[in-house]
């Protein structure tokens, strides 16, 4: 049975979130990523009892019920998902592309970009072209950026030990906004944090790179908190080495330079993942005693939302003007006026609904609280 839960907070100009919980297909199963097409989400997943053993993928066109698919793992387990050029894109652990449509009932395969030993650390879409970037565990540190107008023709966009070692390729580290590509990278050994530097591109060779020792200065990035907010890349500041709870901190790159840092000292937790769209964005707290959400509309102004999710999440995606996360259970948050509002029999009741609905949304959006610049933002 589904768990409905009310969200008091906002996503964007006070418009409240209904939330819904509901566990995975099979308790020994655990999602790792989604990706969506708009119109279908595809999750990535593994069995707890085996997590190197075969891969596991789920469609679902509601973000709450999945069905199992196999386009063509043949046993194989799954390197990274990701959606671009109106096609799912599964990498397999020997490289090898699955593409399917984005309704994906129709798959074909694609020989490996790159080289099979290699881990693809994110698929994303910049001018009409697919971007994987792909690094090396062992032996240099070293990694690979690759482009490709057809899933067939590759091109080497960059190749160096400069982009770094990168963390786990669950957490996305490659992004793309508008004329602009980022990537998060770690310095190699003995020089590595809990975070690191951002660098930002308008064309794959060429990288400007920032850190706290290359102005402008700022906090080092999370590797798990990347997005572009339709201006500015936005990231999560790394935190501390002994996971202590402290101020949540967003860091802002536009693709001309610019540099801001975001301070919230009345929000303190131990925030651990963000993910985000041009219309939206979504941070992960989870602290020992409270998992919680926090929203925003473009990363400056941050709501936290009531819904307190039961599991953890490693992966979100954009849905109908809301979300879907994924992780040890599945969560999805519309808006309230996406939902419909069911008639009832009596005219004064079928009212009396509306009128609550939209009492409930002018309550949210009359709690303004001051953000840290002060000024007055919608939310609560």
């Amino acid at each position: 049975m589904a768990i409905v839960l009310l969200a008091s907070a906002t996503i964007a100009h006070g418009t409240a979130l209904i939330w819904q919980e509901r566990p995975l297909p099979t308790p020994d199963v655990q999602f790792l990523q989604v990706a969506s097409s708009g119109t279908m989400l595809l999750a990535r997943g593994f069995d707890i009892d085996e997590p190197f053993g075969p891969g596991l993928l789920f469609i679902s066109d509601n973000g709450l019920d999945w069905t199992p698919i196999d386009p063509g793992l043949a046993g194989r387990s799954v390197d990274a998902i990701g959606f671009a050029l109106d096609h799912f894109v599964v990498i397999t652990e020997d490289g090898e592309l699955l593409l399917g449509n984005d309704d994906a009932a129709s798959w074909s395969t694609r020989p490996a970009a790159v080289d099979p030993s290699a881990s693809i650390r994110g698929v994303v879409e910049h001018e009409r072209r697919v971007w994987m970037l792909a690094t090396w565990r062992f032996g240099p540190a070293a990694a690979e950026l690759v482009s490709s107008a057809d899933f067939i023709d590759w091109t080497t966009e960059y190749s160096s030990e400069a982009i770094g070692v990168l963390f786990d390729p669950i957490l996305g580290n490659l992004t793309a906004g508008d004329g602009a590509l980022a990537l998060t990278k770690m310095s190699p050994p003995p020089a590595v944090t809990t975070g690191a530097a951002l660098a930002l591109s308008s064309d794959g060779p060429d990288w400007l790179s920032f850190s706290s020792n290359n102005p402008p200065a700022g906090p080092p990035v999370s590797p798990g908190g990347l997005a572009w907010n339709g201006s500015a890349f936005v990231g999560l500041a790394a935190p501390p080495l002994d996971g202590s709870p402290t101020p949540l901190q967003i860091v802002q790159r536009t693709p001309d330079g610019n540099s801001d840092v975001f301070e919230y000292p009345d929000r303190v937790g131990k925030f651990r993942t963000l993910h985000g769209g041009p219309d939206g964005l979504v941070v992960q707290q989870l602290d020992d005693d409270a998992h919680r959400l926090w929203t925003s509309r473009d990363g400056t102004d941050w709501f936290e939302e009531s819904v307190v999710p039961s599991g953890t999440f490693r992966g979100f995606a954009r849905w109908k003007g809301g979300w879907v996360g994924v992780g040890t259970t599945t969560i999805r948050g519309v808006p309230r006026q996406a939902l419909p509002i069911p008639t009832l029999p009596l005219g004064g009741l079928t009212v009396l609904a509306i009128v609550l609905a939209l009492a409930g949304s002018v309550a949210v959006a009359r709690r303004r609280p001051t953000s840290p610049s002060g000024s007055s933002t919608p939310g609560g």
